[in-house]
């Protein structure tokens, strides 16, 4: 969590915060993950291409089996 947490301040720019919280799916019982809810001021093309980059970064840095527990969520402010 701690790598995928880092990663978000290293790729993005202009990142004023970053919540995590632990959302549910109601219609999947015991479905679970931890979301990484952040905000930047980056225009809607930049957050895109830096998504792209971060889960590229992530894939190679964190087993497949602990990045589903994961969830990032950019909001644009």
């Amino acid at each position: 969590m701690v790598n995928y947490y880092c990663q978000i301040y290293i790729t993005f720019s202009e990142v004023e915060e970053v919540k995590v919280s632990l959302v549910a799916d109601q219609e999947i019982e015991n479905y679970q993950k931890i979301r990484f809810h952040l905000k930047t001021k980056s225009s809607v093309d930049a957050v895109l291409e830096k998504e792209a980059e971060f889960n590229k970064i992530i894939r190679k840095t964190i087993p497949r089996g602990s990045r589903t527990h994961f969830v990032l969520t950019p909001q644009i402010i």
